[in-house]
């Protein structure tokens, strides 16, 4: 068992807890803030930078700034972690960021699964999923895992995911007939246009359903047909109509803390600043630990 991976993931979920178990906290985890870069004839955003502010409970703050280019794929980011003594470090590696999202997709299983997931499905195969894919397989240990993405990047990244688990397989089949055999699915993929988007009675087999930093893949029924979860319901109400700008209402999100009931849920992973100090911080002392050997 990867005990780093497993202390992060005990650190998240007691800041997670102290953020939105009771009063909303926003001094831990204020709203981030979006400027659009750029939007297409039909004023979706296609461009944007993101400002995301998160203070631990050990007072470590971060500060990231995030720009992403949907029409030709491009990311850039700058991390800047401050701790209590008011020391600085810069990251500039998306590993942290993938990082940082394996931990909020495993704590986001834990609280919403009913039971131990017996298959796990990923649609998208890049490098987040496979991080998803690693922190899951580390805590669960599913049997086996179902990939689904363009051919291209399925022959290019199955291989890795083949090193985490043995029993991979690919699901190309129009009805997504094994995705809809897993317990779990989680959704990292790089869709922004409406013609991309899935229906509801497309994936209906999956108890939980788990989106992140946008729902673009999963079209409006998935949100009337599904209970909504999120990891800042405050944060993703706020951006509602740029990150879901086809749907007809607006919807509300229960946080992940909040109690299931018997319907099968979806839960949207937007991004909160609060997830990138937790795992900035946790790596900072990672790196500074194996300085002092």
């Amino acid at each position: 068992m990867n005990r780093f991976f497993i202390d992060s993931l005990k650190m998240m979920r007691e800041n997670y807890i102290r953020a939105f178990g009771g009063k909303y906290d926003t001094e831990m985890c204020p709203i981030k803030d979006v400027e659009v870069d750029e939007r297409d004839a039909a004023g979706i955003v296609t461009a944007s930078t993101g400002f995301l502010r998160g203070l631990t409970i050990d007072g470590v703050s971060s500060l990231k700034k995030i720009y992403t280019n949907d029409v030709n794929g491009k990311t850039e980011e700058i991390l800047d972690i401050r701790e209590r003594d008011g020391s600085e470090h810069e990251y500039r590696d998306l590993a942290l960021t993938r990082y940082r999202c394996s931990l909020m997709t495993v704590f986001a299983m834990e609280q919403l699964m009913r039971k131990k997931p017996k298959n796990v499905g990923f649609i998208g195969t890049g490098r987040t999923n496979l991080a998803n894919c690693i922190g899951i397989c580390e805590r669960f240990s599913p049997v086996g895992i179902v990939i689904r993405g363009s051919k291209r990047n399925v022959d290019k990244n199955i291989g890795d995911f083949l090193l985490v688990n043995g029993k991979t397989k690919v699901d190309d089949t129009e009805d997504m007939i094994h995705l809809n055999a897993c317990d779990t699915v989680i959704i990292c993929t790089s869709a922004t246009r409406r013609e991309e988007m899935i229906s509801a009675n497309l994936l209906m087999g999956p108890d939980l359903i788990i989106v992140l930093d946008s729902g673009y893949y999963l079209d409006e029924s998935f949100r009337k047909t599904r209970d909504n979860y999120s990891d800042s319901p405050e944060q993703l109400e706020a951006h509602f109509r740029d990150e879901f700008p086809w749907d007809e209402k607006d919807y509300t999100f229960k946080t992940l803390l909040d109690k299931r009931d018997a319907r099968k849920c979806t839960a949207y992973l937007y991004g909160i600043g609060l997830a990138d100090a937790v795992a900035g911080e946790e790596i900072t002392n990672r790196i500074e630990k194996s300085h002092r050997k």
